[in-house]
């Protein structure tokens, strides 16, 4: 008995409650067939009918920031900000290493400080974690 064949008998158990516990899923599993499977098969399953019935953590998170366009356009005078972990340290492509402290808007690089906009250090952060950059720039460049 595979994980796969466990997720299609408890898609509907997952679609009603995603937090299902594991033993519930064995449980399911051993009134249906008469017959027990092991647990490991069992968090696989339903792990893999969670991210069936509602996407994946990286569809989910990447569809985000849509999301909090679109109630902040619908809700005039709505704020969203994300929070970063900060310091954060990077590598550039000749191994060099960063710190760059977002909240602070400050980067070893130097360059963020100089010109007061976000360095290429920052705006890959922005990128990976689908901040808009003009968040971190200085109220005297905003309109």
């Amino acid at each position: 008995m595979t994980s796969n064949f466990i997720l299609k008998l408890i898609l509907h158990l997952v679609a009603n409650d995603p937090e299902i516990p594991v033993l519930n899923v064995i449980q399911e599993v051993q009134v249906l067939l008469q017959t027990g499977c092991m647990y490991k098969r069992a968090w696989y399953a339903r792990k893999f009918a969670t991210e069936r019935v509602f996407g994946s953590w990286e569809t989910t998170f990447s569809i985000l920031p849509k999301y909090l366009q679109a109630m902040k356009d619908s809700n005039l005078g709505t704020v969203h900000f994300y929070m970063v972990k900060s310091p954060i340290r990077l590598n550039d492509t000749n191994n060099n290493v960063y710190t760059l402290k977002m909240n602070e808007k400050s980067c070893s690089f130097g360059k963020w400080q100089e010109h007061t906009l976000p360095c290429s250090h920052a705006l890959a952060v922005c990128r990976d974690n689908g901040t808009r950059p003009d968040t971190y720039v200085l109220d005297t460049y905003s309109w």
